[in-house]
C-alpha cells in the first residue's frame, strides 16, 4: 500500500481545517462549501487524519485472522470481515 506515511494531524484555521503529514505538507481540506455544520467538518477532519491508525489497525486484525483461539469467537469472525472489507475499500480492490 503506498500512501503518505502517518501521523497526520489536523490543523483548524478560522475557515478551514487541513489535515496534514508529520512535515506538515497538506494531504486534505475540509470547509464549509455545501453547508456543513463546523461541527461536522471537524468530525470529518479528526476521522480523516485517523485514517492510518484505522489502516494499520486493519491490518493487524488481518493478521490475527487465523488465531487458533480467536477462531472460536463468532464475534471475532465478524471484526476479521469487517476489516477485510476496509482494506479492500481503502486497497482500491472494492
Amino acid at each position: 500500500m503506498k500512501h503518505t506515511p502517518g501521523p497526520w494531524t489536523n490543523l483548524a484555521s478560522a475557515s478551514r481545517l487541513t489535515i496534514t503529514n508529520d512535515k506538515y505538507i497538506p494531504l486534505a481540506t475540509c470547509f464549509d462549501a455545501g453547508g456543513l455544520k463546523p461541527e461536522e467538518c471537524q468530525a470529518n477532519a479528526r476521522l480523516i487524519a485517523a485514517a492510518p491508525n484505522g489502516y494499520k489497525l486493519a491490518k493487524h486484525i488481518e493478521a490475527m485472522a487465523d488465531d487458533t483461539y480467536l477462531e472460536g469467537h463468532p464475534k471475532w469472525l465478524v471484526i476479521v470481515q469487517e476489516a477485510r472489507e476496509f482494506l479492500s475499500k481503502v486497497e482500491g480492490r472494492d
